[in-house]
């Protein structure tokens, strides 16, 4: 972003939340966050349905709407509508789909079996040299030619991302920036007619839906939760993202006070010995730096001591991690409101009429009880409940590696 400075930023998301985005500028707004679609379905509740869409620090579309929120440019959500989304049949993806997973083929055809590890090798243990994602970009296109005609969902979102782009360009925006998962990319670049692309979105029904924003959680972002765009270790990349330097020694340094906070001995020379078995480990592999594989291994057999146990607090409390959005509560946000802005005490910001507001007051959400209450969430409004499935996983990207789009709807 600093080296093509774009006036215009359109991040894959729910345009629906444009009204929303200029929070995410505001300091205290701190991932893991998530935006949440809400339908409430008719008067009876039947047919109610909704989606997150979680960000995380490390997250290319969070990187992307600060970036543009704090250089002053225009930034839109370019994705299908949440209100078009709802209104249709959820898919059920056939997990042998090349779609699920594009990553996975391509690691595959590099000869590794984790795509987390092979991302790592490739993009994040990079250093100097050309970019990757102009290679990334031609590997997505082979994988779509190969994968055939696009499902008519996938068609109606690439169909609404390209139009957005069109729309930025016919407001007088010279230099747009996109960012969407890998797999979108080509079909984002193709030179598709404007009249076809009308054709797609021609005619589509749609349903009342309201978006917030609302805390999330490192944990509801891994791929145990059943996130299905989640990674096996944010709290991992998270730490990739924001070491300043030393990024093995800073984290088997961590992994030692985890350890002493348990009162368990781990002595300064063991991280030492820890450090050197995890670049030891990576030579001999052959990767450019330890990765998470060689520094667990590391940790497991130094500092652990072979004790599963003690691995396994280690998995929890930084693999993972336990790392949540602060909530205050001052903060005020409009609920069922499209045009939910922030309302603080002294801030000189105020919020306009809206059939209801939410007070946080707590450390982030969980599963809704459906009885006007989240608990773990504990929101308390006025006008109305707490929406229905709140908590619920939703869908995100990693630091370079966005898959994207609405997910987790529920009926």
């Amino acid at each position: 972003m600093e080296e093509f400075k774009p006036d215009a930023v359109l991040v894959e998301g729910p345009p629906e939340a444009d009204a929303l985005v200029g929070l995410a500028g505001d300091p205290e707004m701190v991932p893991p966050v998530a935006l949440l679609a809400y339908s409430p379905g008719d008067p009876s509740g039947a047919d109610r349905r909704s989606a997150f869409w979680p960000f995380a620090e490390f997250s290319p579309e969070w990187q992307a709407i600060r970036y543009g929120v704090g250089a002053g440019v225009t930034v839109r959500f370019c994705d299908l509508p949440a209100a078009v989304t709802f209104a249709a049949p959820p898919d059920e993806p056939d997990g042998r789909d090349v779609r699920v997973d594009p990553l996975a083929e391509l690691a595959r055809a590099a000869g590794h079996a984790d795509a987390e590890r092979w991302w790592d090798d490739v993009v994040e243990h990079r250093e100097g040299g050309p970019s990757p994602f102009p290679a990334i970009l031609e590997a997505m296109a082979e994988l779509r030619e190969r994968a055939g005609e696009p499902a008519a969902a996938e068609e109606r979102r690439e169909a609404y991302m390209r139009r957005t782009v069109r729309r930025a360009l016919k407001d007088g925006h010279e230099r747009v920036a996109v960012v969407c998962g890998a797999w979108h990319a080509p079909a984002v670049r193709a030179d598709v007619p404007a009249a076809r692309d009308d054709r797609t979105l021609r005619g589509l029904d749609r349903v009342r839906v309201a978006m917030t924003w609302v805390p999330w959680t490192h944990g509801r972002l891994a791929a145990r939760s059943r996130y299905g765009a989640g990674v096996a270790s944010p709290g991992w990349y998270h730490h990739l993202y924001t070491a300043p330097d030393r990024p093995v020694e800073r984290w088997l340094a961590g992994a030692a006070r985890v350890l002493r906070g348990e009162d368990l001995h781990v002595s300064p020379g063991q991280v030492i010995e820890a450090v050197r078995l995890a670049g030891s480990l990576a030579a001999l592999r052959g990767r450019p730096l330890p990765g998470l594989d060689e520094v667990t291994e590391a940790a497991r057999a130094v500092l652990c001591e072979g004790a599963q146990p003690r691995v396994d607090l280690l998995r929890d409390r930084l693999n993972v991690g336990e790392r949540s959005a602060p909530c205050r509560p001052a903060h005020r946000w409009s609920r069922c409101s499209a045009t939910c802005t922030r309302s603080s005490a002294g801030s000189g910001s105020s919020r306009p009429p809206g059939p209801a507001t939410a007070t946080w007051t707590c450390a982030a959400p969980s599963t809704s009880t459906g009885a006007g209450s989240c608990t773990g969430c504990a929101c308390s409004t006025s006008g109305g409940a707490c929406p229905p499935g709140a908590g619920r996983p939703g869908r995100s990207g990693r630091r370079g590696r966005s898959r994207g789009g609405p997910n987790s709807t529920s009926r």
